[in-house]
């Protein structure tokens, strides 16, 4: 479940038939929620809180102009050089939260190409575990690229398989 409740939740897919199988697995976990289902990217994007990208794409799904003023953007699905979930423009307009820098910077297409175009500088990038210990900044645009760390998903796993055992 959410961290915080959710009113409204949109499901984008090219094939429309996969994002409504997807609402109503959601609507059955989620009955508060109002769940829309929708092929258009830039108009379901336009008025929101949250995007959450998960897709291997090579190409940005939206532009950042589709984007409201104060959002909140989770891209986790683009994990290598060549793949462009989000644009390297929206990078230059928000506060970019990591989950690893060395990661960030060898493996997502965006943030090696908006340092590479000098949009951002590599200091501008904030680890998760730095940004959890501090108090940062409410407003404007932010974004959490994640590639995927192999010693967090051990961590994980290995605290799933102790409380399985217990």
């Amino acid at each position: 479940h959410a961290v915080r409740p959710l009113s409204r939740l949109t499901i984008v897919d090219r094939v429309e038939e996969r994002a409504e199988l997807l609402g109503v697995a959601l609507a059955r976990d989620l009955p508060q929620t109002e769940i829309i289902v929708s092929t258009e990217v830039a108009k379901a994007i336009s008025d929101v809180d949250i995007v959450c990208c998960a897709t291997t794409s090579l190409v940005p799904l939206f532009e950042a102009a589709d984007l409201p003023a104060e959002v909140h953007v989770n891209a986790i699905g683009a994990y290598r050089p060549a793949m462009h979930e989000i644009p390297a423009e929206l990078l230059a307009d928000s506060r970019t939260y990591i989950d690893d820098r060395h990661a960030a910077l060898t493996e997502s297409g965006e943030i090696i190409d908006a340092v590479a175009a000098g949009l951002i500088r590599e200091s501008d990038l904030v680890e998760l575990g730095v940004a959890l210990r501090g108090t940062q900044s409410h407003g404007g645009r932010t974004v959490f690229k994640s590639v995927g760390v192999a010693m967090q998903d051990w961590a994980i796993a290995d605290v799933l398989a102790r409380n399985l055992n217990s």
